[in-house]
């Protein structure tokens, strides 16, 4: 059985791209928001492939072969609907996982946000999410036509994760209620520091798909604001269901 560490590894891999714990994070993260049982498929994609049989009603896929499934997931990648997810993969530097988290090509994707899930796995990763196997498994990347990889590198001293806060960007959840007229207004309290918002978003976005959901859906005083005490920020939210909605802000 392969776990969602290698599958991530592995389409890394298969892509042509590098290797970096950012990567594998934030693609082991999408997977256990997407939680599928669907066949060699753990990022629930709906590229069609050879032999390929539909997994739900949505046309996500159950794939004959592990490798088939990298490689149906690399074509979905590249089929120019993530500009972001790819810049991140692809990034020579080693990219980053709270950017590919936070991207709203998530949405397009059906994963949403899946946030809570990297903080969970840079906090010791209690719930196991990179040692999950994925339903199939087995077998070795192609390279997707590329030229092979070069040799494998010396092994490299462990990785420790680091906490959100230790770079320039930190993720501040937030939790609010909307109203029977679909209103919601909220005030955080932000981090020490904090001189501008880089990102937000709700955590049960991707279930409401046929809603206007992007950065206009949000506003933002700035910092300082004379109708807000000092440090904190507002959250405005209108036009969605009755609901209790948790998210984060993203904030530098």
């Amino acid at each position: 059985m392969t776990t969602r560490e290698q599958f991530a590894t592995d389409l890394l891999t298969e892509a042509g791209w590098s290797i970096s714990t950012e990567k594998i994070d934030a693609l082991v993260a999408q997977a256990s928001k997407e939680d599928t049982g669907a066949r060699n498929n753990p990022l629930a994609t709906t590229e069609p492939g050879p032999g390929a049989t539909d997994y739900n009603s949505v046309g996500v896929k159950n794939y004959p072969s592990y490798v088939e499934g990298l490689a149906a997931t690399v074509a979905t990648l590249r089929n120019g609907h993530y500009p972001q997810l790819v810049g991140v993969l692809s990034d020579p530097a080693g990219g980053s996982a709270l950017t590919y988290c936070t991207s709203v090509e998530l949405n397009t994707w059906g994963t949403g946000n899946c946030l809570g899930f990297l903080e969970s796995i840079r906090s010791g990763d209690p719930h196991g999410y990179l040692t999950h196997q994925i339903v199939g498994g087995g077998g070795a990347p192609t390279g997707d036509g590329l030229p092979p990889p070069p040799p494998t590198p010396p092994p490299a001293p462990p990785v420790i994760h680091p906490p959100f806060g230790e770079d320039t960007m930190q993720a501040v959840k937030f939790e609010l209620t909307t109203d029977a007229a679909g209103h919601g207004d909220i005030a955080i309290p932000l981090p020490p520091g904090t001189t501008a918002i880089v990102a937000a978003s709700l955590d049960l976005l991707s279930f409401y798909a046929d809603k206007a959901w992007d950065a206009d859906a949000f506003a933002f005083p700035a910092v300082g604001n004379p109708s807000l005490a000092p440090g904190f920020a507002e959250i405005v939210v209108a036009g969605l269901p009755s609901h209790y909605y948790t998210g984060h802000v993203v904030v530098a």
